[in-house]
């Protein structure tokens, strides 16, 4: 059975040769699971002696309003992030739609309802052929610094960062850090006396944006991230020239990837725009622990109308495609499901031709605003 918990053997070999990131972790699929109510699971499978695991959350599915379902109901979600899935080779387009065929099946056979995977932008980019069961949505773009070009040897002064780098950031970054800089500002690392104050940031942040409840963090959490993580994720705080906390950030740095998972800065000091000096910061970081690349994410879908997405562009222009896949595994369920939710409706047919078929030629940014899967649109 490919469906496997996150206590089995099968998930250890992925995790043996340092290729995979923080969002492939057990660990980290139940500390995800356990804020949004479900149970952390993974589905694996070998081809042709080439193994690949998509790390999974069940879901429980109300289904009070089907007549007739005496069954528990579930549905699939990648853990937040960037999951994906990983694949101990390199796969082709047609390779990965062959193993997101069977794993369709699987599902479908083990009845769940529907699927919805986050693709990791570095290790997915796939644009998979067209097929009956499965979308591809396109949620803009995720964007990274390549830090392959960066000097190696952080010996000679403040930042490893050679100066060609630094004319690559946009001129307002530039000035921002020339300031920061010489008003005294500066960056301590690791140093968790500041995680409960940048706690309280970010969940003022996300009241500030008005963020969805799924996107609230607690302090308790982010112990937890560091517990489960170890010596792979790193806390950057910025203090004032006073020694004030200012804003700080969660990265992690598994193999040639760094990520920014969380960023966060107290609503007095926004005017100074202290993050950048965090971002130049964990440049440094990441070159100190072997990253060739700081994927820096994306924003609210990847708009130059996004703040967030903004301030990243002004490091990099390096982009990466940032896709989703929404799987129907029982059709005739899941409509059931979304006729009473009362939510929008969508042509079927049949129980295998819910979907129309898509594939590189009908991926779709504006349908990506589209809630899936839509019976859950009213609760979440």
């Amino acid at each position: 059975m490919p469906f496997i918990t996150i206590d089995s053997s099968q998930w250890q070999p992925f995790l043996a040769d340092g290729f995979h990131d923080l969002y492939h972790l057990p660990e980290y699929c139940a500390l995800d699971a356990g804020t949004i109510g479900g149970e952390a699971l993974g589905w694996t499978v070998a081809i042709n002696n080439r193994s690949h695991l998509i790390p999974l959350i069940r879901r429980p599915v109300s289904c009070d309003n089907i007549a007739g379902n005496e069954s528990p109901l579930y549905d699939l979600i990648s853990p937040y992030g960037y999951p994906g899935m990983l694949s101990k080779d390199k796969l082709t387009a047609d390779e990965a739609c062959h193993v997101f065929t069977l794993f369709h099946e699987e599902a479908a056979a083990a009845g769940y309802i529907s699927s919805f995977i986050r693709l990791n932008p570095l290790l997915n980019n796939w644009l998979l052929p067209a097929n009956d069961f499965m979308r591809q949505f396109r949620h803009g773009d995720t964007l990274s610094i390549d830090l392959k070009i960066l000097p190696h040897d952080l010996s000679g002064g403040q930042s490893g960062i050679c100066e060609q780098t630094l004319h690559s950031f946009s001129q307002n970054h530039r000035r921002n850090l020339d300031r920061l800089h010489r008003e005294g500002y500066s960056v301590v690392v690791n140093t968790m006396e500041y995680l409960p104050q940048f706690a309280k940031a970010y969940t003022a942040t996300m009241i500030r944006h008005q963020a969805h409840h799924r996107y609230y963090f607690s302090e308790d959490y982010f112990n937890r991230l560091f517990h489960l993580a170890l010596n792979h994720i790193c806390f950057l705080s910025v203090l004032s020239p006073d020694g004030e906390f200012n804003c700080g950030g969660l990265f992690s740095v598994f193999g040639p990837v760094m990520q920014y998972l969380f960023g966060a800065t107290v609503e007095s000091a926004q005017h100074q725009s202290p993050s950048k000096l965090m971002i130049e910061e964990a440049m440094n970081v990441g070159l100190y622990c072997g990253a060739e690349v700081l994927h820096l994410g994306g924003g609210a879908g990847a708009s130059s109308k996004d703040g967030v997405y903004r301030f990243k562009l002004g490091f990099t222009h390096k982009h990466s495609p940032y896709h989703c896949l929404h799987f129907i595994h029982r059709p005739i369920v899941y409509q059931k499901l979304e006729d009473a939710a009362r939510s929008y409706t969508y042509d079927a047919t049949d129980e295998n031709h819910v979907f129309s078929k898509v594939g590189e030629h009908a991926l779709s940014s504006s349908d990506a605003s589209r809630f899936f899967p839509s019976y859950r649109s009213q609760n979440e």
